[in-house]
């Protein structure tokens, strides 16, 4: 007697991987399973997508431990002066954003979980070493290969999601933006405290979350390969488009959405300076946890809002809550226009961050998805690093006429994007991928 058996592929990612028939001999009975995988038939979606957001919180949790108080913990611990101190932040700062240009090969030689778990599992050891390095060549070396990990880890974690059904794909962006700023309103208080109870354990705490977070990105499968013509290393990417470079729906994504993180940096660099006179250093923390707070509030409320507009509606939006936000800046320096400017801003960061990341996986093209995260990463670097550059200028020069530019421009460009969105024929999309 032989019984036929088909295992349900539960999740999203069980559909695109090939069955395997398997006999079970049960008395006379020869039962044929259908199986997936191991993990498709026994682990239910719900606690693999958490798993998904307990890493990118506990991630987040060891990043925000240490970061914001780096600088600080090289001077007082290990006695370095803060010119030096700049040096190594500036480091680990440019490698985190430069280093997506080089673990998207990476990635598809290893495969996406295990590029996760090593990324994960290399910040907490380099973080372990740094505690004990004794000369300042080695703590640049560390700091921009942790830089160079912590790439790997991001950008190995949103190809995971890359494999997701289209439509749940905006759903687990604005998760792990919820659980990034959980993480971001958490760590700097647990890493100030450590600080005054004992300095040397802020990279031990650090560390000890990068290995819990390691330790369940082991729970997650492992995705299916892409298939080969859609996993173009960026070299292959390049050739294949050298006759239509400026027109590729990827790249002009890319320098189009960029200004989103031009606009988005200007809060976190030009604003402490700009308020320095009016209020104090704790209440500007506060007004940063206000912006962690106000995502985690609200960002999971969007992904069910978003087919309310079209998509060029919700970026025409986000750039005129930036607008409003900067327009409160420049008008009143107030505690209540601070205050409610950075939740206005924050509104735009809860509609744009999930979009622009699924926009990634519609318009990378043949290029890999884990090389079209990387390159994304490191272009976005670049416009924050120029917006910081430029917001910093602009408020050395014109200090009282800042945030009324970056209001002006900024309702200028959400202006026009709604202008075109009503001009344009049907069927064509903002930062548009037709040649």
């Amino acid at each position: 007697m032989q019984v036929y058996l088909s295992c349900p592929k539960i999740n999203e990612i069980g559909k695109y991987l090939p069955t395997k028939t398997t006999k079970v001999y049960l008395l006379s009975i020869e039962i044929h399973l259908d199986i997936p995988s191991w993990e498709n038939c026994l682990l239910p979606t719900f606690v693999r997508f958490s798993s998904r957001i307990q890493v990118r919180f506990f991630n987040s949790l060891g990043f925000y431990i240490f970061t914001p108080l780096l600088a600080l913990w090289l001077t007082e611990t290990k006695s370095l002066d803060l010119s030096k101190a700049s040096i190594i932040v500036a480091s680990l700062t440019l490698f985190s954003k430069a280093g997506g240009a080089f673990v998207g090969g990476l990635i598809d030689r290893l495969g996406v979980r295990l590029s996760l778990i090593l990324g994960l599992w290399s910040s907490g050891g380099i973080l372990m070493l740094i505690p004990i390095v004794p000369y300042f060549p080695l703590f640049i070396a560390l700091s921009a290969l942790l830089g160079t990990t912590i790439s790997l880890y991001n950008v190995a974690l949103k190809t995971q999601i890359s494999f997701m059904n289209e439509h749940k794909r905006l759903r687990a962006f604005a998760l792990l933006n919820i659980a990034v700023n959980l993480g971001a309103s958490i760590g700097p208080l647990a890493g100030g405290w450590i600080l005054d109870i004992k300095s040397l354990w802020v990279m031990f705490f650090a560390a000890g979350s990068y290995f819990i977070a390691g330790g369940v990105a082991c729970l997650l499968p492992e995705p299916p390969l892409e298939k080969e013509e859609n996993r173009l290393n960026l070299f292959k990417y390049l050739y294949s488009e050298r006759y239509h470079l400026l027109k590729s729906p990827f790249f002009r994504f890319l320098f189009g959405s960029g200004l989103l993180w031009f606009f988005y940096i200007q809060m976190f660099s030009t604003l402490p300076v700009y308020v320095s006179g009016e209020i104090s250093g704790k209440t500007t923390g506060l007004v940063f946890t206000l912006n962690a707070v106000t995502v985690i509030a609200f960002q999971g409320i969007f992904p069910s809002v978003q087919p309310k507009l079209k998509k060029e509606q919700w970026y025409s939006l986000s750039f005129l809550l930036f607008g409003s936000s900067f327009f409160l800046l420049w008008i009143d320096r107030t505690v209540f226009s601070i205050f409610l400017s950075m939740f206005l801003f924050s509104l735009s960061e809860i509609i744009w961050t999930p979009l622009i990341d699924t926009e990634v996986l519609q318009k990378h093209g043949n290029l890999s998805s884990s090389w079209a995260f990387g390159i994304a990463g490191v272009v976005w670097g670049l416009w924050e690093s120029f917006g910081s550059y430029a917001g910093l200028s602009l408020l050395k020069y014109f200090p009282g006429r800042l945030y009324l530019l970056l209001a002006v421009m900024t309702v200028i460009i959400g202006l026009s994007l709604i202008l075109r969105s009503l001009s344009m024929r049907k069927g064509e999309k903002i930062f548009r991928g037709e040649r």
